[in-house]
C-alpha cells in the first residue's frame, strides 16, 4: 500500500498521508500491507485519503459508502463534512445527517425521481428508463458553493433523432444478435435463472459454493423454446465476471446477514437477495432483523472454494475472504455455453434459500 500511495502522491510527505488515514479511522499499519489484501472498505478509505491530498482540484466522488459498515459510514461522513471542493454521488441518506455538511448530493441507485432539500442539502435523482435528464447548476466562488439548483427535463417531448434512431434499429436487427444459441425445455422463473447462473459459475470454476446477487438477473422469466443471443444480453447486460475466493461458513454468514439487514439500501434489504448453489435458511427475529444463517450442507470452520459475481466482490460490505482471483469468466459466456452444450436445457426453478421468521410472543391474558 505504501508503494501504491507513493505512485499516486510522489511528492507528498508521509506524515500528511498518516494524518488523512487517521481522520478516516484507518490504522497506519495498512501502509505495510499489500493493497490487494485489504478489504474493499479499507481500499476505499486509502484512495479517498489520497484524493484529498491532491490540492487545488475539484473532485467527483461516486458512492463512497459502498463496502462500509455503519461505523465506517459515520467516520466517512465526519471526514467528508470537514472537506470542501467536491461533488458527491450517493444514495446514502445517512450522509446527510449533518444538515449543513453538504451542498449537493446526486443520487441514482434507487431509480426514484427525487428533487428535495434536506436541511441545506439539495438531493437529486432522475428516476429510470431515461424518462428525464437532470439539469443541476452549481455556482462557485473559488471552492465555495454560492448556490445550487436542479430541475428535471422530460424527454417524452423530444422526437428521436432520425439518424440516431436508424442506427439503433440497425443495431437491433444485426444477425449476430438473433442467432439461436440454444433451447430451453421448460420455462425459467426468476429463481430458476439465478440458479442457472450460480450452477454454471460453480461448474466452470470448480467452486464448491457460488453466490449471485438477484438484482443482476434482469429478466423475470424466460419462456421455453429457442433462445437468441440478444435475450442473453437482456438477461445479463452488465458484463459481469466471476471472482473466485476462499471463505468459511462464518464469513458467508456475515455477508448474508449484512445484506439482509442493510439499513441504507432498504429496497434490497430484508429479503433473500443472495442466491447460491448451497441451500441456506435465514433466521429472522421478531423485529424483522436476520439473526443467523443456517447452512445444512456446510461444515463450520472449513474453508470452501467460492465463486461470486464481481459486483458482489466490489460492492458488498462485511465481505471477508482469502486468495481472491479476479480474472474469471464472463457470466454471459457461461449462459451461452450452457445453452450450446445442453439441448434442451432444463432450468431448476426450486428455491434453495428460505427465510424462517420467529413467531411473535402471544400476550398473556390479564
Amino acid at each position: 500500500t505504501r508503494g501504491v500511495l507513493a505512485r499516486l502522491l510522489p511528492d507528498c510527505p508521509e506524515w500528511r498521508i498518516l494524518r488523512e488515514l487517521t481522520l478516516l479511522g484507518v490504522d497506519e499499519n495498512v501502509l505495510y500491507r499489500p493493497f490487494s489484501t485489504m478489504s474493499n472498505g479499507e481500499q476505499t478509505k486509502v484512495l479517498l485519503a489520497s484524493l484529498f491530498l491532491h490540492e487545488g482540484e475539484f473532485f467527483l466522488i461516486d458512492e463512497p459508502t459502498n463496502h462500509l459498515d455503519a461505523e465506517g459510514r459515520r467516520a466517512l461522513g465526519a471526514y467528508l463534512a470537514g472537506k470542501k471542493g467536491y461533488l458527491l454521488v450517493s444514495h446514502d441518506r445517512d450522509l446527510l445527517a449533518e444538515p449543513s455538511a453538504y451542498d449537493l448530493v446526486i443520487g441514482g441507485h434507487s431509480h426514484e425521481v427525487i428533487d428535495e432539500r434536506i436541511g441545506a442539502t439539495l438531493l437529486t435523482q432522475t428516476g429510470k428508463n431515461l424518462q428525464y435528464v437532470g439539469a443541476t447548476t452549481v455556482r462557485l466562488r473559488g471552492h465555495e458553493v454560492v448556490s445550487t439548483d436542479f430541475h428535471l427535463v422530460p424527454l417524452d417531448a423530444y422526437a428521436p433523432d432520425p439518424e440516431f434512431a436508424a442506427e439503433v434499429e440497425r443495431y437491433y436487427a444485426a444477425p449476430a444478435l438473433h442467432r439461436v444459441v440454444g433451447r430451453l425445455g421448460a420455462g425459467a422463473s426468476h429463481t430458476g435463472l439465478a440458479n442457472l447462473i450460480t450452477d454454471r459459475m460453480a461448474a466452470r470454476t470448480g467452486a464448491e459454493v457460488a453466490f449471485y446477487h438477484i438484482g443482476g438477473v434482469r429478466l423475470d422469466t424466460l419462456a421455453p423454446g429457442d433462445v437468441e443471443l440478444a435475450v442473453l444480453y437482456d438477461l445479463e447486460p452488465f458484463g459481469t465476471t466471476v471472482v473466485e475466493t476462499e471463505m468459511t461458513p462464518a464469513q458467508m454468514r456475515r455477508m448474508i446477514l449484512a445484506k439482509y439487514n442493510d439499513p441504507v439500501n432498504t429496497k434490497e434489504s430484508h429479503r433473500i437477495d443472495i442466491y447460491s448453489t448451497e441451500p441456506y435458511a435465514i433466521e429472522v427475529g421478531p423485529d424483522g432483523e436476520a439473526v443467523d444463517v443456517r447452512f445444512p450442507g456446510l461444515r463450520e470452520g472449513r474453508v470452501y472454494r467460492v465463486a461470486m459475481s464481481d459486483y458482489m466482490y466490489k460492492k458488498y460490505e462485511a465481505l471477508e475472504y482469502d486468495a481472491p482471483r479476479e480474472s474469471g469468466p464472463a457470466v454471459l459466456d457461461l449462459l451461452r455455453e450452457a445453452l450450446e452444450s445442453t439441448d434442451p436445457l432444463l432450468p431448476d426453478n426450486a428455491p434453495r434459500q428460505t427465510e424462517r421468521h420467529a413467531a411473535l410472543p402471544v400476550p398473556k391474558a390479564a
